[in-house]
């Protein structure tokens, strides 16, 4: 994906949830945005290889 700019929401997750992501960015060394951006991108891109019979 394109790294343009960025827009802002809010997203409202279950407290252990949020707890559990910002324990995965703290083990990455990530900050919570960029651990977030990377696991939606990931997520994005499997299932646009999913729907389109490819594997990556």
């Amino acid at each position: 994906m394109e790294k343009g700019e960025l827009s802002r929401f809010t997203l409202r997750v279950p407290v252990d949830l949020l707890v559990e992501l910002k324990v995965l960015a703290a083990r990455s060394r990530r900050s919570l945005n960029n651990q977030l951006i990377l696991m939606l991108e990931a997520a994005v891109t499997s299932e646009q290889n999913e729907k389109s019979g490819t594997t990556a």
